[in-house]
C-alpha cells in the first residue's frame, strides 16, 4: 500500500487543542493493593538489612 500526504496547508487548529488536560474519571480501586505492595516492600528491605519491621510479616497477615 502506497499513500501520498500533502502536509504543506499546516493552517488549523491542533489535534491536542480539543483534549482536556484534567482526567475524566478517577477509581480508588487500586489503592488498597498499592499500600499493601508498599507493606510487603517495607517488609522484605528490613528483612534483607536484618532488622525487625514495624510491619506485619505477609505469612501472618492473610489465615
Amino acid at each position: 500500500m502506497e499513500a501520498d500526504v500533502d502536509v504543506a496547508d499546516q493552517t488549523g487548529a491542533p489535534v491536542l487543542a480539543g483534549t482536556s488536560a484534567r482526567a475524566s474519571s478517577r477509581t480508588t480501586a487500586f489503592e488498597t493493593t498499592a499500600a499493601e505492595a508498599d507493606r510487603r516492600v517495607k517488609v522484605i528491605i528490613a528483612g534483607n538489612l536484618g532488622r525487625a519491621s514495624g510491619a506485619v510479616p505477609v505469612s501472618a497477615a492473610r489465615p
